[in-house]
């Protein structure tokens, strides 16, 4: 899971994991690796994954998506934003307005393609 994590709070991450998985409609593999990385990035403990849960299953109901589909593609996104002292509500407040009125992430990449934004395209490789 984490280097860093000792085996009481692995245990507990990995029980929220799967809890987050449930909620959101995602994999188990993918809810931890978004926690984990969310963790990472941000320096926090194991502590704080059900409150990270609890973030990324408010994005999913607040906007039209699922942290199955935000684990697929917020990886990239929590690293630069974090590197760019972009807190995790910010982020997540993003995608909420970005999904918002789209059914899934997927579609809205495709559908900014076919109305010619290449730049984006290109980057996301859709």
């Amino acid at each position: 899971v984490l280097s860093s994590v000792e085996i009481p709070n692995a245990v507990s991450l990995v029980g929220d994991a799967s809890k987050l998985a449930t909620a959101g409609f995602a994999e188990s593999g993918d809810a931890l690796s978004v926690l984990t990385t969310i963790m990472n990035a941000y320096g926090l403990s194991a502590d704080e994954a059900r409150n990270i849960s609890d973030s990324l299953i408010m994005t999913q109901n607040r906007g039209v998506t699922t942290v199955g589909a935000l684990a697929g593609s917020m990886g990239k996104a929590i690293a630069t934003a974090s590197a760019y002292s972009v807190d995790l509500n910010n982020l997540e407040a993003s995608y909420i307005s970005l999904t918002k009125g789209f059914y899934e992430l997927g579609l809205m990449l495709k559908g900014a393609c076919h109305r010619g934004i290449g730049a984006l395209c290109k980057s996301f490789a859709v």
